[in-house]
């Protein structure tokens, strides 16, 4: 049986507003103060976050997107004025745009040259955030050189 428009609404907005949680999780995890779903510029924006980093405080102004379809270069426009609005509020505050999406498939070839152009606005998936939050290059280089000695020690001669 088809659903309404109206079902379909609600279950997109229930799962923006996961993706969204599961972000806002993540920054947390990074040492971010983070606050969900601020209004700037008579929008909602996902999140605002900022973090200390040596003499200065970074903030971050974000949009999450979990479509079926890319993220468009209209979405980096709308998260750059987001960005904007954010700073005519806090002009003591210098700002960028983080536009987390779902997955690789989910940006744009486009979106993603829009959003070089500006230099404000970083994309970045789920997985590339995930990434930052605990860097185990490290470990699993380690990891891989160990096991690589392993075998060459157990190897036939």
């Amino acid at each position: 049986m088809p659903r309404s428009n109206e079902e379909l609404g609600k279950q997109s907005f229930e799962k923006g507003h996961k993706f969204e949680d599961k972000v806002v999780a993540l920054l947390r995890l990074m040492g971010m103060d983070v606050k969900p779903r601020e209004n700037y510029g008579c929008r909602e924006t996902d999140f605002v976050a900022s973090v200390r980093a040596s003499l200065s405080e970074l903030w971050y102004v974000g949009e999450c997107k979990d479509y079926s379809h890319k993220v468009g270069v209209k979405d980096i426009a709308q998260l750059s004025a987001r960005v904007t609005a954010f700073e005519k509020e806090h002009p003591q505050r210098n700002a960028i745009g983080l536009m987390v999406v779902a997955n690789e498939k989910g940006i744009g070839d486009r979106a993603r040259g829009h959003a070089r152009s500006l230099k404000e606005i970083e994309i970045l998936t789920y997985r590339e955030l995930q990434d930052r939050v605990v860097d185990l290059t490290g470990y699993n280089e380690r990891l891989i050189r160990d096991s690589e000695e392993e075998g060459r020690e157990h190897a036939p001669n």
